[in-house]
Protein backbone atom coordinates (compact mmCIF):
# COMPACT_ATOMS: atom_id res chain seq x y z
CA UNK A 1 0.00 0.00 0.00
CA UNK A 2 1.04 3.63 -0.81
CA UNK A 3 0.97 5.42 2.24
CA UNK A 4 0.51 8.80 -0.02
CA UNK A 5 -3.24 8.81 -0.78
CA UNK A 6 -6.96 7.23 0.35
CA UNK A 7 -7.72 3.55 -0.95
CA UNK A 8 -9.88 0.65 -1.79
CA UNK A 9 -9.68 -2.60 0.40
CA UNK A 10 -11.79 -5.75 -0.67
CA UNK A 11 -11.11 -8.40 1.15
CA UNK A 12 -12.83 -12.08 0.05
CA UNK A 13 -11.85 -15.25 2.31
CA UNK A 14 -12.89 -18.36 1.22
CA UNK A 15 -12.88 -20.27 4.68
CA UNK A 16 -15.51 -23.25 4.61
CA UNK A 17 -16.87 -24.87 8.26
CA UNK A 18 -14.30 -27.13 9.75
CA UNK A 19 -16.37 -30.00 8.41
CA UNK A 20 -16.05 -29.09 4.84
CA UNK A 21 -12.64 -30.31 5.11
CA UNK A 22 -14.14 -34.18 5.02
CA UNK A 23 -15.41 -33.30 1.71
CA UNK A 24 -11.78 -32.52 -0.31
CA UNK A 25 -11.88 -28.88 -0.06
CA UNK A 26 -8.18 -28.09 -1.31
CA UNK A 27 -7.97 -24.65 0.37
CA UNK A 28 -9.27 -25.66 3.69
CA UNK A 29 -7.05 -24.13 6.81
CA UNK A 30 -6.99 -27.32 9.10
CA UNK A 31 -4.06 -25.96 11.39
CA UNK A 32 -6.00 -23.50 13.95
CA UNK A 33 -2.46 -21.85 14.47
CA UNK A 34 -1.21 -21.07 11.12
CA UNK A 35 -5.40 -20.02 10.19
CA UNK A 36 -4.72 -17.41 13.89
CA UNK A 37 -1.37 -16.68 12.42
CA UNK A 38 -3.29 -15.58 9.18
CA UNK A 39 -6.00 -13.26 10.50
CA UNK A 40 -3.51 -11.20 12.71
CA UNK A 41 -0.98 -10.88 9.99
CA UNK A 42 -4.28 -9.29 7.95
CA UNK A 43 -6.13 -7.12 11.19
CA UNK A 44 -2.32 -5.67 11.68
CA UNK A 45 -1.91 -4.74 7.79
CA UNK A 46 -5.28 -3.12 8.23
CA UNK A 47 -4.69 -1.33 11.38
CA UNK A 48 -1.31 0.03 10.10
CA UNK A 49 -3.05 1.97 7.13
CA UNK A 50 -6.57 2.88 9.13
CA UNK A 51 -5.86 6.45 8.79
CA UNK A 52 -6.15 5.80 4.72
CA UNK A 53 -8.86 3.58 4.60
CA UNK A 54 -11.48 5.22 2.60
CA UNK A 55 -13.75 2.36 1.08
CA UNK A 56 -13.77 -1.01 3.41
CA UNK A 57 -15.13 -4.25 2.19
CA UNK A 58 -14.93 -7.63 3.83
CA UNK A 59 -16.96 -11.12 3.08
CA UNK A 60 -15.69 -14.39 5.00
CA UNK A 61 -17.44 -17.04 6.79
CA UNK A 62 -16.65 -17.44 10.43
CA UNK A 63 -14.45 -17.67 12.10
CA UNK A 64 -12.48 -15.02 9.62
CA UNK A 65 -15.30 -13.20 9.77
CA UNK A 66 -15.74 -13.08 13.64
CA UNK A 67 -11.57 -12.97 14.29
CA UNK A 68 -11.23 -9.72 12.01
CA UNK A 69 -13.91 -7.69 13.06
CA UNK A 70 -12.83 -7.81 16.68
CA UNK A 71 -9.41 -6.95 15.57
CA UNK A 72 -10.71 -3.58 13.93
CA UNK A 73 -13.37 -2.74 16.14
CA UNK A 74 -11.03 -0.14 18.36
CA UNK A 75 -9.54 0.64 15.25
CA UNK A 76 -10.34 4.53 14.47
CA UNK A 77 -10.49 4.86 10.02
CA UNK A 78 -11.29 8.90 9.88
CA UNK A 79 -11.56 8.26 6.42
CA UNK A 80 -14.24 5.98 5.85
CA UNK A 81 -16.77 6.69 3.73
CA UNK A 82 -17.88 2.93 3.08
CA UNK A 83 -17.71 0.12 5.00
CA UNK A 84 -19.52 -3.44 3.51
CA UNK A 85 -18.93 -6.31 6.34
CA UNK A 86 -20.64 -9.80 4.97
CA UNK A 87 -20.56 -13.21 5.26
CA UNK A 88 -19.39 -15.36 2.23
CA UNK A 89 -21.92 -16.11 -0.01
CA UNK A 90 -25.51 -14.61 -0.70
CA UNK A 91 -28.08 -14.05 1.91
CA UNK A 92 -31.49 -13.57 1.36
CA UNK A 93 -31.86 -11.31 4.20
CA UNK A 94 -29.40 -8.85 3.25
CA UNK A 95 -30.25 -5.25 3.36
CA UNK A 96 -31.18 -3.64 -0.35
CA UNK A 97 -29.53 -0.43 -0.63
CA UNK A 98 -31.46 1.20 -2.91
CA UNK A 99 -31.05 4.87 -4.51
CA UNK A 100 -28.15 5.66 -2.25
CA UNK A 101 -25.58 8.21 -3.88
CA UNK A 102 -21.97 6.06 -4.33
CA UNK A 103 -20.74 9.01 -2.71
CA UNK A 104 -22.68 9.04 0.46
CA UNK A 105 -20.15 7.69 3.45
CA UNK A 106 -21.65 3.88 4.88
CA UNK A 107 -21.16 1.89 6.96
CA UNK A 108 -22.71 -1.86 6.46
CA UNK A 109 -22.13 -4.66 8.88
CA UNK A 110 -23.59 -7.59 8.96
CA UNK A 111 -22.94 -10.39 11.22
CA UNK A 112 -23.36 -12.74 13.71
CA UNK A 113 -20.33 -11.75 15.76
CA UNK A 114 -20.23 -9.64 18.91
CA UNK A 115 -19.02 -5.82 17.71
CA UNK A 116 -18.49 -4.81 21.07
CA UNK A 117 -18.58 -1.19 22.28
CA UNK A 118 -16.49 1.14 19.88
CA UNK A 119 -17.25 4.88 19.82
CA UNK A 120 -18.74 5.38 16.44
CA UNK A 121 -18.81 9.21 16.67
CA UNK A 122 -15.26 9.11 17.13
CA UNK A 123 -13.91 6.21 15.24
CA UNK A 124 -15.50 7.13 12.19
CA UNK A 125 -16.44 10.84 12.02
CA UNK A 126 -17.49 11.24 8.22
CA UNK A 127 -19.94 8.30 8.38
CA UNK A 128 -23.86 9.44 7.14
CA UNK A 129 -25.39 6.44 6.55
CA UNK A 130 -25.20 2.88 8.84
CA UNK A 131 -26.45 -0.62 8.10
CA UNK A 132 -26.70 -3.23 11.01
CA UNK A 133 -28.18 -6.52 10.03
CA UNK A 134 -28.34 -9.00 12.42
CA UNK A 135 -25.10 -7.67 14.48
CA UNK A 136 -25.34 -7.58 18.65
CA UNK A 137 -24.15 -4.26 19.00
CA UNK A 138 -24.36 -1.81 21.91
CA UNK A 139 -26.16 0.60 19.48
CA UNK A 140 -26.06 3.54 21.49
CA UNK A 141 -22.53 3.88 21.70
CA UNK A 142 -21.60 2.21 18.41
CA UNK A 143 -24.23 4.84 16.39
CA UNK A 144 -22.35 8.40 15.43
CA UNK A 145 -24.15 11.33 14.94
CA UNK A 146 -25.78 13.30 12.56
CA UNK A 147 -26.75 10.27 10.81
CA UNK A 148 -28.66 10.53 7.27
CA UNK A 149 -29.65 7.04 7.23
CA UNK A 150 -29.96 4.43 9.58
CA UNK A 151 -31.49 1.34 9.24
CA UNK A 152 -31.53 -1.84 11.48
CA UNK A 153 -32.59 -5.30 10.24
CA UNK A 154 -33.56 -7.84 11.85
CA UNK A 155 -31.61 -7.68 14.64
CA UNK A 156 -32.27 -11.11 17.28
CA UNK A 157 -31.57 -11.90 20.73
CA UNK A 158 -29.33 -9.49 22.67
CA UNK A 159 -28.92 -7.47 19.63
CA UNK A 160 -32.33 -5.90 20.17
CA UNK A 161 -32.85 -2.38 21.60
CA UNK A 162 -34.32 -1.63 24.63
CA UNK A 163 -36.35 1.69 24.41
CA UNK A 164 -33.78 3.97 26.32
CA UNK A 165 -31.25 2.72 23.60
CA UNK A 166 -33.68 3.32 20.48
CA UNK A 167 -34.78 6.87 21.88
CA UNK A 168 -30.93 7.84 22.56
CA UNK A 169 -29.80 6.60 18.90
CA UNK A 170 -33.33 8.71 17.37
CA UNK A 171 -32.56 11.68 19.14
CA UNK A 172 -28.40 11.72 18.35
CA UNK A 173 -29.90 12.52 14.90
CA UNK A 174 -32.74 13.59 15.00
CA UNK A 175 -32.78 16.42 12.94
CA UNK A 176 -30.44 14.96 10.18
CA UNK A 177 -32.10 11.68 9.67
CA UNK A 178 -33.85 11.27 5.95
CA UNK A 179 -33.86 7.82 5.62
CA UNK A 180 -35.23 5.75 8.46
CA UNK A 181 -35.90 1.70 8.27
CA UNK A 182 -36.77 0.00 11.53
CA UNK A 183 -37.17 -3.74 12.21
CA UNK A 184 -39.53 -5.35 13.97
CA UNK A 185 -40.24 -5.54 17.76
CA UNK A 186 -38.70 -1.74 18.28
CA UNK A 187 -39.28 -0.58 21.44
CA UNK A 188 -40.89 2.29 22.98
CA UNK A 189 -40.15 5.04 25.14
CA UNK A 190 -43.41 6.31 26.40
CA UNK A 191 -41.89 9.59 27.47
CA UNK A 192 -40.26 10.73 24.28
CA UNK A 193 -41.91 12.19 21.37
CA UNK A 194 -39.88 12.30 18.29
CA UNK A 195 -40.23 15.18 15.81
CA UNK A 196 -38.23 14.24 12.75
CA UNK A 197 -38.92 17.01 10.49
CA UNK A 198 -36.61 15.54 7.49
CA UNK A 199 -37.05 12.33 6.95
CA UNK A 200 -38.47 11.16 3.79
CA UNK A 201 -38.28 7.88 3.89
CA UNK A 202 -39.63 5.72 6.57
CA UNK A 203 -39.55 1.56 6.36
CA UNK A 204 -41.23 -0.69 9.01
CA UNK A 205 -41.56 -3.85 9.31
CA UNK A 206 -43.75 -6.34 11.64
CA UNK A 207 -44.37 -9.62 13.17
CA UNK A 208 -47.45 -8.74 14.76
CA UNK A 209 -49.53 -5.07 13.29
CA UNK A 210 -50.18 -3.88 16.65
CA UNK A 211 -46.33 -3.92 17.65
CA UNK A 212 -46.00 -0.69 15.52
CA UNK A 213 -48.74 1.05 16.53
CA UNK A 214 -47.05 2.69 20.28
CA UNK A 215 -43.94 3.74 17.93
CA UNK A 216 -46.00 5.34 15.18
CA UNK A 217 -48.24 7.51 18.05
CA UNK A 218 -44.31 8.89 19.47
CA UNK A 219 -43.18 9.94 16.14
CA UNK A 220 -44.25 12.58 13.81
CA UNK A 221 -42.60 12.76 10.18
CA UNK A 222 -44.59 16.17 9.07
CA UNK A 223 -42.43 15.59 5.77
CA UNK A 224 -42.30 12.34 4.92
CA UNK A 225 -42.49 10.83 0.91
CA UNK A 226 -41.91 7.09 1.25
CA UNK A 227 -43.05 4.71 3.41
CA UNK A 228 -42.89 1.02 3.10
CA UNK A 229 -44.70 -1.20 5.70
CA UNK A 230 -43.82 -5.54 6.04
CA UNK A 231 -45.52 -8.50 7.35
CA UNK A 232 -42.41 -10.46 8.77
CA UNK A 233 -44.81 -13.51 9.76
CA UNK A 234 -46.08 -13.37 6.20
CA UNK A 235 -42.82 -13.31 4.24
CA UNK A 236 -41.22 -16.38 6.35
CA UNK A 237 -44.05 -18.55 4.82
CA UNK A 238 -43.46 -20.82 1.99
CA UNK A 239 -44.98 -19.16 -0.82
CA UNK A 240 -47.66 -22.53 -0.98
CA UNK A 241 -49.38 -21.61 2.96
CA UNK A 242 -49.05 -17.56 1.80
CA UNK A 243 -52.62 -18.07 -0.06
CA UNK A 244 -54.49 -19.27 3.39
CA UNK A 245 -52.99 -16.72 4.72
CA UNK A 246 -51.49 -15.38 8.11
CA UNK A 247 -54.52 -13.00 9.41
CA UNK A 248 -53.79 -10.78 12.25
CA UNK A 249 -56.95 -8.97 13.02
CA UNK A 250 -54.83 -6.19 14.82
CA UNK A 251 -54.23 -4.58 10.76
CA UNK A 252 -57.28 -2.42 11.28
CA UNK A 253 -55.80 -0.91 14.12
CA UNK A 254 -52.40 -0.30 12.55
CA UNK A 255 -54.40 1.31 9.09
CA UNK A 256 -56.05 3.43 11.63
CA UNK A 257 -53.04 4.54 13.72
CA UNK A 258 -51.36 5.08 10.19
CA UNK A 259 -54.06 7.32 9.04
CA UNK A 260 -53.82 9.65 12.59
CA UNK A 261 -49.49 9.90 12.15
CA UNK A 262 -48.41 9.09 8.93
CA UNK A 263 -49.35 12.55 6.13
CA UNK A 264 -50.67 10.37 3.45
CA UNK A 265 -51.61 13.38 1.61
CA UNK A 266 -48.15 13.82 1.04
CA UNK A 267 -46.40 10.56 0.14
CA UNK A 268 -45.50 9.82 -3.41
CA UNK A 269 -44.23 6.16 -2.66
CA UNK A 270 -45.76 3.50 -0.82
CA UNK A 271 -44.51 -0.47 -0.63
CA UNK A 272 -46.62 -3.30 0.68
CA UNK A 273 -44.88 -6.26 1.10
CA UNK A 274 -46.98 -9.29 2.12
CA UNK A 275 -49.57 -7.33 4.14
CA UNK A 276 -52.91 -9.34 4.22
CA UNK A 277 -55.77 -6.67 5.31
CA UNK A 278 -58.68 -9.33 5.11
CA UNK A 279 -58.31 -13.61 6.00
CA UNK A 280 -58.92 -15.29 2.83
CA UNK A 281 -61.49 -14.87 0.60
CA UNK A 282 -63.28 -18.20 1.15
CA UNK A 283 -63.18 -17.37 5.29
CA UNK A 284 -64.41 -13.64 4.99
CA UNK A 285 -67.11 -12.80 7.36
CA UNK A 286 -69.61 -10.51 5.50
CA UNK A 287 -70.54 -9.04 8.77
CA UNK A 288 -67.18 -8.55 10.59
CA UNK A 289 -66.21 -5.50 8.36
CA UNK A 290 -68.04 -2.39 7.18
CA UNK A 291 -67.69 -3.10 2.79
CA UNK A 292 -67.21 0.05 -0.02
CA UNK A 293 -70.01 -0.45 -2.50
CA UNK A 294 -68.64 -0.72 -6.17
CA UNK A 295 -69.35 -1.74 -9.30
CA UNK A 296 -68.03 -5.29 -8.95
CA UNK A 297 -68.78 -6.24 -5.88
CA UNK A 298 -65.28 -6.36 -4.87
CA UNK A 299 -64.46 -7.45 -1.07
CA UNK A 300 -62.85 -3.86 -0.17
CA UNK A 301 -63.33 -2.85 3.69
CA UNK A 302 -63.89 0.48 4.53
CA UNK A 303 -60.99 1.24 6.63
CA UNK A 304 -59.11 0.02 3.63
CA UNK A 305 -60.63 2.35 1.11
CA UNK A 306 -60.33 5.12 3.75
CA UNK A 307 -56.35 4.43 3.84
CA UNK A 308 -55.87 4.40 -0.25
CA UNK A 309 -58.05 7.23 -0.79
CA UNK A 310 -56.27 9.73 1.29
CA UNK A 311 -52.66 9.19 -0.67
CA UNK A 312 -53.74 11.48 -3.17
CA UNK A 313 -50.48 12.36 -4.45
CA UNK A 314 -49.17 8.71 -4.64
CA UNK A 315 -47.63 7.85 -7.90
CA UNK A 316 -45.27 4.86 -7.25
CA UNK A 317 -46.87 1.63 -5.03
CA UNK A 318 -45.31 -1.56 -4.95
CA UNK A 319 -46.73 -4.68 -3.51
CA UNK A 320 -45.42 -8.15 -2.98
CA UNK A 321 -47.94 -10.91 -2.50
CA UNK A 322 -50.80 -8.30 -2.06
CA UNK A 323 -54.02 -10.05 -1.13
CA UNK A 324 -57.76 -9.33 -2.70
CA UNK A 325 -58.78 -6.37 -0.92
CA UNK A 326 -55.33 -3.91 -1.25
CA UNK A 327 -55.08 -5.01 -5.06
CA UNK A 328 -58.78 -4.96 -6.04
CA UNK A 329 -59.07 -1.51 -4.36
CA UNK A 330 -57.03 -0.10 -7.15
CA UNK A 331 -59.98 -0.98 -9.54
CA UNK A 332 -62.40 0.80 -6.88
CA UNK A 333 -65.90 1.93 -9.18
CA UNK A 334 -68.37 3.37 -7.27
CA UNK A 335 -71.74 1.84 -8.41
CA UNK A 336 -74.36 4.85 -10.35
CA UNK A 337 -75.54 5.56 -6.92
CA UNK A 338 -72.10 6.89 -5.95
CA UNK A 339 -72.40 9.35 -9.69
CA UNK A 340 -73.83 12.87 -9.93
CA UNK A 341 -74.16 13.88 -13.70
CA UNK A 342 -71.40 10.88 -14.90
CA UNK A 343 -68.80 13.01 -11.74
CA UNK A 344 -68.02 10.92 -8.95
CA UNK A 345 -68.70 12.06 -5.88
CA UNK A 346 -66.72 9.41 -3.32
CA UNK A 347 -63.17 9.31 -2.87
CA UNK A 348 -60.89 7.60 -5.43
CA UNK A 349 -57.96 5.05 -4.36
CA UNK A 350 -54.68 6.44 -5.05
CA UNK A 351 -56.01 8.95 -8.25
CA UNK A 352 -53.08 9.76 -9.22
CA UNK A 353 -51.20 6.72 -9.24
CA UNK A 354 -49.07 6.48 -12.54
CA UNK A 355 -46.48 3.41 -11.79
CA UNK A 356 -47.28 0.00 -10.29
CA UNK A 357 -45.15 -2.75 -9.48
CA UNK A 358 -46.32 -6.40 -8.46
CA UNK A 359 -44.69 -9.48 -6.99
CA UNK A 360 -47.18 -12.00 -7.05
CA UNK A 361 -47.24 -15.89 -6.55
CA UNK A 362 -50.83 -15.90 -7.47
CA UNK A 363 -51.82 -16.39 -10.98
CA UNK A 364 -55.80 -16.27 -10.81
CA UNK A 365 -55.16 -13.42 -8.83
CA UNK A 366 -53.40 -10.97 -11.26
CA UNK A 367 -56.01 -12.42 -14.14
CA UNK A 368 -59.04 -11.40 -12.28
CA UNK A 369 -56.85 -7.78 -11.19
CA UNK A 370 -56.15 -7.19 -15.08
CA UNK A 371 -60.10 -8.41 -15.97
CA UNK A 372 -61.22 -5.73 -14.09
CA UNK A 373 -58.23 -3.19 -14.57
CA UNK A 374 -59.57 -3.35 -18.62
CA UNK A 375 -63.02 -2.15 -17.19
CA UNK A 376 -61.43 0.53 -14.94
CA UNK A 377 -59.19 2.46 -17.84
CA UNK A 378 -62.39 3.26 -19.47
CA UNK A 379 -63.62 4.92 -16.45
CA UNK A 380 -62.42 8.64 -15.33
CA UNK A 381 -59.41 7.03 -13.49
CA UNK A 382 -55.87 8.14 -14.49
CA UNK A 383 -54.27 5.27 -16.76
CA UNK A 384 -51.06 3.88 -16.02
CA UNK A 385 -48.19 4.77 -17.45
CA UNK A 386 -45.84 2.08 -16.20
CA UNK A 387 -47.00 -1.89 -14.81
CA UNK A 388 -44.19 -4.21 -13.74
CA UNK A 389 -45.13 -7.49 -12.97
CA UNK A 390 -42.66 -10.10 -10.83
CA UNK A 391 -43.66 -13.82 -11.28
CA UNK A 392 -42.74 -16.75 -11.76
CA UNK A 393 -41.05 -17.54 -15.42
CA UNK A 394 -43.65 -20.12 -16.80
CA UNK A 395 -47.12 -18.33 -15.73
CA UNK A 396 -46.19 -15.01 -18.52
CA UNK A 397 -47.38 -17.14 -21.04
CA UNK A 398 -50.50 -17.58 -19.26
CA UNK A 399 -51.82 -13.77 -18.78
CA UNK A 400 -53.75 -13.56 -22.17
CA UNK A 401 -54.62 -10.43 -21.92
CA UNK A 402 -53.31 -7.07 -24.15
CA UNK A 403 -51.60 -5.30 -21.40
CA UNK A 404 -50.77 -2.29 -23.36
CA UNK A 405 -54.53 -1.47 -22.70
CA UNK A 406 -53.58 -1.42 -18.94
CA UNK A 407 -50.22 0.94 -18.42
CA UNK A 408 -48.51 2.19 -21.69
CA UNK A 409 -45.45 0.35 -20.70
CA UNK A 410 -44.85 -3.02 -19.58
CA UNK A 411 -42.20 -4.69 -17.95
CA UNK A 412 -41.99 -8.52 -17.04
CA UNK A 413 -39.58 -9.61 -14.69
CA UNK A 414 -39.18 -13.38 -13.79
CA UNK A 415 -38.41 -15.17 -10.16
CA UNK A 416 -37.23 -18.05 -9.23
CA UNK A 417 -40.21 -20.45 -7.93
CA UNK A 418 -39.71 -22.65 -5.36
CA UNK A 419 -43.21 -24.68 -3.22
CA UNK A 420 -40.95 -26.36 -0.53
CA UNK A 421 -39.56 -25.83 2.88
CA UNK A 422 -40.43 -23.27 5.40
CA UNK A 423 -38.75 -20.10 3.93
CA UNK A 424 -38.72 -18.96 0.58
CA UNK A 425 -35.75 -17.67 -1.71
CA UNK A 426 -37.84 -14.72 -2.16
CA UNK A 427 -38.02 -13.72 1.11
CA UNK A 428 -36.71 -10.36 1.53
CA UNK A 429 -38.46 -8.87 4.83
CA UNK A 430 -36.05 -6.04 4.75
CA UNK A 431 -34.80 -3.38 3.09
Amino acid sequence: MSRECAVTVEIHIKTPWPFMSALGNDHVIQDGSQFSSYIRYLSTLLATHSARIKKLCIRANEPAFTAIQRSLIKVPMPLLTHCCITPDGPSPLAPTLINRDAGDPTFIVHSKGDIGDAEGATLYPKLKSLYIHSCPVICAQLFPRNLQTLSLARLPGKARLSASDLRQVLLASEHSLQDLRLPSGAPLDSTALYIMSNVRSLSLAYDTPKELVPFLQSMKVPNLEYFSLKDLTRARRCIRSLYHGVYDASIELLVATLIDNLPLYNLTGLHLGWVRFLPYRRHLNKHAHEWIPNVHNLPIPAFLFRFMSLMTSLETLSMSDPDYPSLFSLNYYPRRTGMVGGTLITPTPVPMLSSLTLEVFNLRLVQKFIARRLVVVESPRRPLTQLRLKMPRNWRSKLRFNLSLVAERIVMADFEYRDRGEESILMEPYE
